[in-house]
């Protein structure tokens, strides 16, 4: 009795036309237009809502339905949320450290990060037309890093602008490093032509008190907090 045997590349062959016979069963029946116009059509609505998906996003405008789906805030490094005592006690906290300071220089003097973020947020509350809100400082070593809202007419957007302090003839300054609107990366020289002068506003107020209660010689950021050297010249800080 004869026996009939099958090559290995018979039962290969079999899967490669159940596919083919699945993609023609696709194109049968699926919502894709068969006409040349209509595949047209039907391709530039999915490039339309790539970039709306895209735009919503990046979170700069605000998008219904989309904005819903594909937005979510960018967050911080991580979060500081100063206490409520160190709040009111941060002019005894700040003259206290300068006090040690002075004692034992060679210690150095420590600014935390939950610190500037207080200090940060008494400068801008001093002036009420000032567009940037909950402000706070993560201290990295790589600089510090702004984070905070920024409010417009119609919204509130978050923005995160990591800056390096340093020394220009006895001055503080800052370089900026990288921002974020949202999810949208800024380039620095448009960050410094749109918040340049909010961002020197509380540099001049600092180098203006710095000539009377500090001389500040050396400026580096560390893991959480900020490393100062120099000379204290008066501990009865105005805040």
């Amino acid at each position: 009795m004869a026996r009939i045997e099958h090559s290995p590349t018979d039962k290969k062959a079999e899967p490669s036309k159940d596919k083919q016979r699945w993609w023609s069963r696709f194109f049968k029946t699926s919502i894709i237009p068969k006409s040349c116009f209509g595949r047209a059509l039907f391709s530039l609505i999915i490039v339309i809502c790539f970039i709306l998906a895209l735009i919503a996003y990046l979170g700069i405008i605000d998008i219904p339905i989309f904005s819903d789906l594909f937005f979510r805030p960018i967050q911080p490094i991580r979060r500081v949320e100063p206490s409520a005592d160190k709040i009111d006690d941060i002019g005894s906290v700040i003259a206290n450290k300068m006090i040690e300071y002075a004692q034992a220089s060679n210690s150095g003097l420590f600014i935390s990060e939950e610190e500037l973020t207080i200090l940060i947020q008494k400068a801008l509350a001093s002036d009420p037309e000032m567009p940037l809100k909950n402000m706070q400082a993560a201290v990295e070593h790589e600089g510090i890093e702004l984070f905070g809202e920024i409010f417009s007419e119609s919204r509130s957007y978050h923005f995160s602008i990591m800056v390096m302090p340093y020394l220009d003839q006895e001055e503080v300054n800052i370089r900026i490093v990288k921002a974020r609107l949202e999810r949208l990366p800024i380039p620095a020289p448009i960050v410094n032509a749109l918040l340049g002068q909010m961002l020197n506003q509380p540099l001049e107020e600092l180098n203006a008190n710095m000539l009377e209660y500090f001389n500040l010689v050396q400026l580096e950021p560390q893991g959480q907090k900020v490393l100062l050297e120099g000379q204290v010249i008066n501990t009865q800080l105005p805040f």
